[in-house]
């Protein structure tokens, strides 16, 4: 007669999302022990010392430097940030969170990044450059990842920063914070990073384009498709 090997418990695999979460609580946690301007380690450092992918690492580190915690300086590292007053905002993450909570983050969410649209079609000159750069940098770390997935806000952090409105720019990056929070909190899928990226280039192509409607449009089902991610998971 056989042994009966069978565990007393079903084993469920790691999933990127909690392995993500990690990863960007340790970070954000040494970036607030650090100096502003202070160097972060390397992203293979970083890599070796949190037993995570360099993937992994790239996608915490642009997640951070869209809730403005840490500059990306191309062929120079990462670096701290300097600390933005918040002279208008006191936002503290809840303890408790729920779909309701994520889904309430997600309308003020879209609501500030459509006022971002907006505003931006007042520009002229409309200059989109660190959006651009983000897009970029985004377009060539896609064809070397070997995993999918992303949480970087930096192209819309990017977007907010070319309207020139610092009260704006602070709204933007406390509410990134807080929907971040809650959005890994209740464990939403990591989305696709590539359907991600297309979205995001049709959405500078119509702001360069001057279609603001369409911009606004493609900005708002942006969102909510995050939104509603985070709720299904």
């Amino acid at each position: 007669m056989s042994e009966d090997r069978s565990l007393p418990f079903r084993l469920q695999p790691i999933r990127k999302i909690e392995i993500f979460r990690s990863a960007l609580d340790q970070l954000s946690n040494l970036v607030e022990q650090m100096e502003p301007g202070d160097r972060l380690g390397s992203e293979r450092e970083l890599a070796e010392q949190l037993g995570v992918s360099r993937v992994t690492i790239r996608e915490v580190l642009r997640t951070l430097e869209g809730m403005g915690k840490v500059d990306i300086r191309r062929n120079s590292g990462t670096f701290v940030a300097e600390p933005v007053p918040h002279t208008l905002l006191s936002l503290t993450p809840p303890k408790h969170v729920d779909e309701a909570h994520v889904q309430q983050l997600s309308e003020v969410r879209a609501g500030i990044e459509c006022q971002v649209v907006r505003l931006l079609a007042t520009q002229d000159p409309l200059d989109l450059t660190h959006a651009e750069a983000a897009l970029e940098r985004a377009g060539k770390e896609l064809a070397a990842a070997s995993e999918q997935g992303s949480l970087d806000p930096s192209f819309e952090a990017g977007l907010a920063r070319a309207t020139g409105n610092p009260v704006l720019v602070e709204f933007q990056q406390a509410i990134h914070e807080l929907w971040l929070h809650a959005w890994i909190t209740l464990g939403g899928a990591i989305a696709n990073r590539s359907h991600l990226h297309h979205e995001h280039l049709a959405i500078l192509d119509a702001l360069k384009r001057r279609q603001t409607e369409e911009a606004e449009r493609l900005m708002r089902r942006h969102i909510t498709g995050l939104g509603e991610q985070g709720r299904r998971s």
